[in-house]
């Protein structure tokens, strides 16, 4: 299953939906406010909207994104369910989505792109041993490496905070990887030379 959620940025969404289109097959499911529902509805017929009453939250930094996500990648799903997530405002240029679909065939767990912490972009002083985690604009997780807790404390992780982790965080998602990493998820970081974003070194420049 594939998502993703445009909240008050209609027409960047449009943008994403076009080029995705463009070279995918499969429909997403959208959550969005009921501007952008206006604006998108009629898009394309194998995308489902999912109309949110109540977009409040998504004033508040990153928790109306936490609570979607919490939804969305949620334990109780069916055993090995494989979810991917897209931001509303990426640009597909080819066909993309196979780059996950093919890691979660080898056997990986968590695939997208990679969130430096030794050597992030910030220069942020990250203590020795925590790893690599994984960037949420464009990846793939299935859910039964999930922990098994709360609704409210999945959204409070998904947003960033640290529940159960003994070490900081460095952005949204961070403590969910975390924990899936315990429960022995294995990941597999995707070239930033096809999808953008970091390489080991922390930098975002590629092709």
């Amino acid at each position: 299953m594939i998502f993703t959620e445009i909240v008050n940025c209609g027409p960047v969404g449009r943008i994403m939906l076009e080029s995705f289109h463009k070279y995918h097959d499969e429909g997403m499911t959208i959550f969005c406010g009921e501007n952008d529902y206006n604006q998108l509805k009629e898009f394309h017929h194998l995308d489902t909207f999912i109309e949110l009453k109540d977009i409040e939250a998504f004033k508040r930094g990153h928790a109306g994104t936490a609570q979607v996500f919490a939804h969305m990648f949620s334990p109780n799903l069916p055993h090995d369910e494989c979810i991917v997530h897209l931001d509303s405002d990426l640009v597909f240029k080819k066909e993309s989505i196979s780059l996950i679909e093919n890691a979660f065939d080898e056997g990986y767990d968590i695939v997208g792109s990679r969130r430096c912490y030794k050597n992030n972009p910030g220069k942020v002083p990250i203590p020795d041993g925590i790893p690599d985690a994984i960037s949420t604009y464009f990846f793939g997780m299935k859910t039964n490496v999930l922990p098994k807790c709360s609704f409210e404390d999945m959204c409070k992780m998904w947003q960033g905070h640290p529940i159960g982790i003994d070490h900081m965080i460095l952005d949204f998602a961070d403590p969910i990887y975390f924990h899936c990493l315990k429960n022995g998820a294995k990941t597999k970081f995707l070239d930033s030379d096809l999808v953008g974003g970091q390489n080991e070194q922390g930098s975002k420049v590629n092709k």
